[in-house]
């Protein structure tokens, strides 16, 4: 079923969404401008206003003109690119184009402040490699970010949609199925009882008794026969859902309340710390090189983990009091560095205050970034299991369906067959081997006719005995291989409520010991019945006959265990031959 080709799916995703947010063309919005604007703004700020002491208006201008170049930039491949190929996967691209964006900025920024009279330094290949690492730097985390809140509200989408499905399919599948069956009889109605009724008109006389002959085996070979063929044929479709209700109010806000302790990334937020300050360590010379680097990470993560240490584990907190604590603890961490930069590296003040803006600045935005990557993660987890939930309990009431659908045409295939057809056939047989027709054979031609027609017009929803079919097996095949069934009593239980049921169970038993003893030569076969979950039933039956050949594998049984069983497998072991079947059962 495509349902459970969907679980599969859900199942087998895993860490490749977090790498495939990078490469996702969705991140190219109008919200990565924002960000880009007001990270850009406040680094430029820190590097260029705060570094020469120059305060000056003018920065306001020289730093809004300096987007020019990334916007184009931006436009240009989100439009002329992206939007040709957006099912693509294109990771190196994106970070290759949000470098450049990130390089142009700041190089724009360097000629404006040079045009302007604010910047005479001309530090072009700084400002390149440093702009091309913040614009790839603030790419990532823009991506991370925004591709969560993406996988989120498509999770809550399919949740709903799924959820909805559900709903629509337990509401309709009795109309549906009525109408199925409703269709069904009433076709065969139409064809036959016209026809019945005209035969029986041309009874009457002796000079139409030939006619009455063409008619019935006109009936018999060209309207029952293409008809049982037609319903044999004819699989029951799993219930589709139509005009499914669009689920719009979807939100990408964390939750009113959840769990901080687990959510607390100590270490990828201490990374993130280091590398926002260990730029600029490198570029003014830090004095202990790559030790200071690795002080600001060590007290930054001894920091959190303290915090995180002290935080009970399992205790939710308002949605609020969690951002709230995430924000202090990020910025009481990046204090300690601020004055691990004061007491003990020496750096004129605006240094100092350039290192300072951007320990506080990647101290806070890493744990909370992280925080809320974590809480979309774990939600989204929860929501694809539910998702998974209920697209099986889908599958259980499109195979239920199948199962009602497929008993009503097999049993009306075999009313066809044997009540309609065989009346049919004996009055054609009366009329044919009579060696005068008289009154007595007219009448008797007559009763057939109204058999058939009874047989037609009668509605065969009567119920199934598992036990007396399962009797009628085992004497069946007495003698040529022995039989022996086992049903559990919650199987039991559950069988004697569900009629539609045990005649599916009892089917797949039949063909499963006949295929055995036809194709595989067995002579004992050992069948299990038992119900495995409160909704769910396992068949199974094993042979001691030989492997089948691939060709018999295919064919009516096979179609029907695809129709009515959620999962089946035909499993060859060591001198038998083992049939394992799953369909659920209505409770």
């Amino acid at each position: 079923m495509q349902v459970m080709g969907r679980i599969s799916n859900l199942q087998k995703r895993g860490s490749k969404r977090t790498f495939g947010y990078l490469g996702a063309s969705s991140a190219w919005s109008f919200g990565l401008f924002i960000f880009f604007f007001y990270m850009l703004s406040f680094i430029s700020f820190l590097t260029d206003a705060v570094r020469l002491e120059n305060f000056d208006p003018l920065w306001f201008i020289v730093s809004g003109a300096g987007f020019l170049p990334p916007i184009a930039i931006g436009l240009a491949y989100r439009f002329a690119y992206l939007n040709r190929r957006l099912e693509r996967q294109r990771v190196a691209l994106n970070l290759i184009i949000a470098g450049l964006a990130g390089a142009s900025r700041n190089v724009s920024v360097g000629l404006f402040a040079l045009w302007a009279g604010l910047d005479q330094s001309q530090l072009w290949l700084f400002r390149f490699f440093g702009g091309a690492f913040m614009g790839v730097a603030i790419f990532i985390l823009w991506a991370i970010g925004n591709g969560s809140k993406i996988e989120y509200l498509s999770a809550l989408r399919s949740l709903a949609e799924t959820q909805n499905r559900l709903s629509s399919t337990r509401l309709q599948m009795p109309d549906q199925l009525a109408s199925v069956n409703e269709r069904l009889q009433e076709r065969t109605k139409q064809a036959l009882i016209p026809q019945l009724n005209a035969i029986r008109e041309l009874l009457g006389e002796a000079s139409t008794v030939r006619e009455a002959l063409d008619k019935l085996r006109f009936t018999i070979t060209e309207q029952i026969r293409p008809m049982m063929l037609e319903i044999s044929k004819d699989q029951p479709k799993p219930f589709k859902v139509q005009n499914l209700r669009k689920f719009r109010s979807v939100s990408a806000k964390l939750p009113d309340r959840f769990t901080l302790h687990d959510k607390l990334m100590v270490t990828w937020s201490s990374v993130v710390e280091s590398l926002g300050v260990s730029i600029w360590l490198v570029v003014f010379g830090s004095p202990n090189g790559l030790l200071d680097i690795f002080i600001i990470f060590s007290i930054y993560f001894l920091v959190l983990s303290v915090f995180k240490f002290l935080l009970p584990n399992g205790r939710t907190f308002p949605r609020f009091n969690a951002i709230a604590y995430t924000l202090l603890v990020g910025f009481l961490a990046s204090l300690a560095n601020v004055y691990y930069v004061y007491r003990f590296l020496g750096f004129n003040t605006p240094q100092f205050v350039m290192l300072s803006g951007f320990a506080i600045l990647s101290g806070i935005i890493g744990p909370l970034l992280l925080m809320q990557l974590s809480v979309r993660i774990e939600k989204r987890n929860e929501i694809e299991s539910q998702i998974t939930g209920d697209l099986l309990a889908i599958a259980k009431e499109n195979a239920l369906f199948a199962q009602r659908l497929w008993v009503f045409r097999k049993r009306w295939l075999l009313i066809l067959h044997g009540s309609v057809q065989s009346s049919l056939t004996a009055a054609l047989t009366r009329l044919q081997v009579a060696p005068e027709i008289n009154a007595v054979t007219i009448e008797m031609v007559k009763q057939d006719l109204r058999r058939a027609e009874l047989a037609v017009e009668s509605n065969h929803t009567e119920g199934f005995n598992l036990d007396l079919g399962i009797s009628e097996l085992q004497e069946v095949w007495a003698g040529i291989c022995t039989v022996k069934v086992q049903v559990s009593s919650r199987a039991k239980r559950a069988l004697i409520k569900n009629p539609d049921s045990s005649y599916c169970v009892n089917e797949i038993v039949k063909e499963a010991v006949s295929n055995a003893v036809r194709h595989g030569e067995a002579s004992e076969a050992q069948v299990t019945i038992d119900r495995i979950s409160d909704d769910l039933l396992t068949v199974e039956v094993t042979n001691n006959g030989r492997s089948p050949k691939d060709d018999d594998r295919t064919g009516f049984g096979s179609e029907m265990l695809d129709e009515v069983c959620l999962h089946w497998e035909l499993i060859t072991e060591k001198k038998q031959v083992r049939l394992v079947a799953e369909l659920p059962i209505k409770l």
